[in-house]
């Protein structure tokens, strides 16, 4: 991993962690113990970094555990849980146990459908793999750490489905140059098969796959959530992020904020508006500490 980063440890091809150094200043009562942010489809280091920094200037006590997604995914999910596996063990490290009607310590930050890949994967992960048998010592314990303990979840441009965009979006996300240029046409036939997939054979598309699981009450313990989104995301129709929050709502997840953007470019909010949109992180992580009483 590249020193953008900031020192963080590789735990595997996609998981990286850091943690604080000791100090001697408490952390306030209504900070996150752990940040886990899943990123876009291969994201550059450069731009994961400046969210990274921007959460240490926010909650300088807090981990953060970074899962990256890679468009390979697509084609292994296996090498996909493989290489999230080690979030787990973190996840349950730094948590310890979960108790009924605990207050979130986790804020989990997906961006775009990569990380919808990775916290689809990480719901599976949780439930399959067996606690140590100290904390399995009651059927409540065992049930709630088979599930993403309780948590914060931001949704930037995401979750998205199938569209014309995207092809698009995976040539964006190659690097520019020759790469990109001979890449063109596999990218094509790629946008073929997926026509072919998912409007003749009328087969599940993966990105609506993910979406959904976001919105099982029987996989995680949100406390609640919030949608960033634009009107100009040429990626991720606007649309779909509503259809979301309202199907959300439905099955009694609760949406604190369904802020859209008017101008900015997918995962981009935080650049277009800066202000605004680190507002929005602590309001929501604000009000999941108001809710967790409830």
């Amino acid at each position: 991993m590249a020193a953008v980063t900031l020192k963080m440890t590789k735990l595997s091809p996609s998981v990286f962690f850091y943690r604080p150094a000791p100090s001697t200043s408490k952390a306030t009562t209504n900070a996150p113990k752990l940040i886990f942010l899943a990123t876009w489809m291969d994201a550059q280091d450069v731009h994961v970094a400046k969210y990274i920094t921007r959460y240490q200037e926010l909650y300088p006590t807090a981990c953060i555990l970074l899962a990256k997604s890679f468009f390979r995914y697509y084609f292994s999910p296996s090498s996909a849980r493989r290489e999230v596996a080690p979030a787990v063990d973190v996840i349950r490290d730094v948590l310890g146990e979960t108790e009924d009607g605990e207050h979130p310590r986790m804020l989990v930050h997906i961006f775009s459908n990569g990380g919808s890949c990775i916290i689809y994967h990480l719901y599976d992960l949780c439930a399959e793999t067996t606690p140590s048998p100290a904390s399995a010592a009651s059927k409540a314990v065992l049930k709630n750490q088979q599930l993403l303990p309780p948590h914060v979840t931001i949704f930037d441009s995401v979750p998205g489905r199938y569209s014309s965009g995207s092809t698009r979006a995976i040539l964006v996300s190659l690097p520019a140059g020759w790469i990109r240029i001979l890449a063109w046409p596999l990218v094509q036939l790629l946008g073929l098969w997926w026509i072919i997939k998912y409007r003749l054979l009328k087969m599940a598309q993966e990105t609506q796959v993910w979406g959904l699981a976001h919105n099982d009450p029987g996989r995680a313990l949100e406390i609640c959530r919030a949608y960033i989104y634009s009107e100009a995301d040429e990626f991720v129709d606007h649309r779909h992020v509503e259809e979301h929050a309202d199907h959300a709502e439905i099955n009694g997840y609760v949406v604190v904020r369904r802020d859209k953007f008017e101008n900015s470019q997918h995962v981009a909010h935080a650049r277009s508006d800066p202000d605004r949109y680190w507002s929005l992180v602590r309001s929501t992580w604000e009000s999941g500490q108001l809710d967790g009483e409830n």
